[in-house]
């Protein structure tokens, strides 16, 4: 009788293993729409939900399209466009992935398509509410069509009060326009209803740090240093209070680990370097830098912290080349950026965008040149002096990521088009 109830256990036990292996599509899938729904909000605990997913069963398209989320709201492209790829391969909905390639379109700027769109989306948000106003509010603001923006954001935070998410990027506008105020009040009230909120924790933590506040900015960063999105704006952010409060040993471990999770970043790098610098230990400065200023970086602050270093070893001769160049950046890139009133008002005036654009691609101001050259495309996708402007740009960084070649060939190709190339500009 003890022989045949253990045959009767041994017989459920396979019956239930082949039941969960027959679940594993299933249960894979369950676990993968979650990490996209916390993609949107939570990339850290979407890539939890990623990995159980992704145990249980590999091949599920509602993962690639996680992965494809947390991406795209940490601006990288290369690897929202591999993930965008897999779930396509892998059968996810077509509209599901339209709908994600035009979230992804607006969070970049790209109005002159998604702009279209945005009616459309609203009224038919798939459980997407979100999602929508999030890239589209980060995409004006790009623009710096604030207003749109703002009002983009109210009405998130209006259906969805509970929501800490619209508060937070309503506190990053207020900052970008120094309204100090507002700003400080709806980072506030973004983490009141979320503390773990890294856009609100950084933002405000910053905000505080510009005001001469590091004790109290101190306490916010830590909840956002892990972010994929701000955590490097988060690591320096503690590291430079730290260091104003004569902290530089709980500083330095800050910048060494976040080095860690986000070891090409040039904030991180620079942070890490002046603090070296500070602690009079000028050699590491120069060998940290050292390989993005041999690879040619024309980041200003990076320039500029080497020359200080080199300063520091006693190497004044070539110190003063980097001094010279980040006095004239700074000078150039101010002069671009006295042009943006203008181009705000002038929502048609690409050449003007251009200027900009260039002109702080050339002197390292990367992030913003980028997007004012993208904002000339959006008015004439045709303007050579921007693709060749962004080839070059492309060509210099596929040194520090040579998956930029890519960017660069395109460009060049569409500059050579319009009739420019490296002969006759």
């Amino acid at each position: 009788m003890k022989h045949k109830r253990v045959w009767w256990l041994f017989v459920l036990l396979l019956l239930l293993m082949n039941i969960a292996s027959w679940q594993r599509p299933r249960i894979a899938t369950w676990l993968a729409k979650i990490a996209v729904q916390k993609a949107g909000a939570d990339g850290l605990a979407a890539q939890r939900y990623i990995k159980l997913a992704s145990l249980v069963w590999r091949q599920t398209p509602e993962v690639a399209l996680a992965k494809a989320r947390i991406a795209r709201r940490a601006n990288n492209g290369f690897d929202f466009s591999r993930e965008m790829q897999r779930a396509k391969f892998l059968g996810l909905d077509s509209e599901i992935l339209e709908r994600e390639q035009l979230l992804s379109l607006a969070q970049s700027g790209k109005m002159s398509v998604a702009g279209e769109k945005l009616a459309e989306l609203v009224q038919a948000p798939g459980g997407d509410e979100a999602q929508i106003c999030e890239a589209y509010a980060i995409g004006y603001a790009r623009l710096r069509e604030f207003a749109k923006s703002l009002n983009l954001l109210e009405a998130w935070s209006k259906d969805h009060p509970q929501d800490a998410r619209p508060l937070a990027w309503m506190g990053k506008i207020h900052a970008e326009l120094q309204a100090v105020e507002p700003a400080e009040k709806a980072f506030s009230r973004s983490l009141t209803l979320d503390s773990k909120n890294a856009i609100a924790a950084q933002g405000l933590g910053s905000l505080l740090a510009d005001l001469k506040r590091p004790q109290e900015a101190i306490a916010y960063f830590p909840a956002a240093v892990e972010d994929p999105q701000v955590g490097p704006d988060a690591i320096v952010g503690l590291a430079t209070s730290l260091r104003v409060l004569s902290r530089l040993d709980e500083s330095s471990q800050v910048l060494e680990k976040g080095l860690k999770r986000f070891p090409d970043d040039y904030r991180v790098l620079r942070a890490l370097s002046d603090v070296f610098v500070e602690q009079g230990d000028y050699q590491k400065a120069v060998d940290l830098l050292s390989p993005m200023v041999q690879a040619g970086t024309t980041r200003r602050e990076i320039r500029y912290s080497y020359a200080t270093a080199l300063r520091g070893i006693g190497k004044t001769e070539e110190a003063s080349e980097h001094f010279e160049y980040a006095l004239e950046s700074a000078k150039r890139s101010n002069e671009a950026n006295l042009l943006i009133p203008d181009a705000v008002e002038d929502k048609s005036n690409f050449e003007l965008r251009y200027r900009i654009g260039e002109a702080n691609l050339r002197w390292g101001n990367i992030e913003d040149g980028q997007l004012w050259l993208q904002s000339a495309l959006e008015i004439n996708p045709q303007h050579g002096a921007t693709h060749f402007a962004l080839a070059q740009f492309y060509r210099q960084q596929s040194k520090f990521d040579p998956r930029l070649i890519l960017q660069a060939q395109r460009h060049a190709a569409l500059a050579r088009a319009a009739g420019i190339n490296s002969t006759n500009q």
